[in-house]
């Protein structure tokens, strides 16, 4: 019987978070993960399920490394979990050729932005709800 062994693939993210001085900190634990998604992956089940890839480990809360099987897809995610809320701050699809060593460099300022932004537009919604319960009917 011969055995036959994939050439595996290394896949390395290093997250950035560079900060604007105009914009709150943002507090929280950053959690980098990767796992191949599919259908009827565990059990023969018609679910999706997500399986880590081998080797995951996250050091420094910004480095992450895992080993991969070749030519299968990939998603990478990177959520932040503060005050016992997840919020998924980068995903995206990916696929190594055997023997590749990918390093995909993240940097988290534009996430930030767009949430600042969300929070914003946020306020101004609630402050207008507040406004419209408030107003009578002769408009004062």
């Amino acid at each position: 019987m011969t055995v036959i062994k994939p050439e595996l693939a290394r896949l390395e993210v290093e997250v950035t978070r560079s900060f604007d001085a105009s914009l709150p900190a943002t507090k929280g634990r950053i959690s980098i993960s990767a796992g191949y998604v599919r259908k009827g992956f565990r059990e023969q089940s018609s679910d999706r399920q997500r399986i880590g890839l081998t080797g995951a480990r996250q050091s420094g809360g910004t480095n992450y490394q895992a080993t991969a099987l070749p030519n299968e897809p990939i998603l990478l995610t990177i959520s932040l979990f503060s005050d016992g809320e997840r919020k998924t701050l980068h995903e995206e699809q990916l696929t190594l050729e055997p023997g590749e060593k990918r390093v995909r460099k993240i940097d988290l300022h534009n996430e930030k932005i767009k949430t600042a932004e969300e929070n914003v537009q946020r306020a101004k919604d609630r402050a207008i709800d507040f406004l419209l319960r408030q107003q009578r009917a002769d408009g004062s």
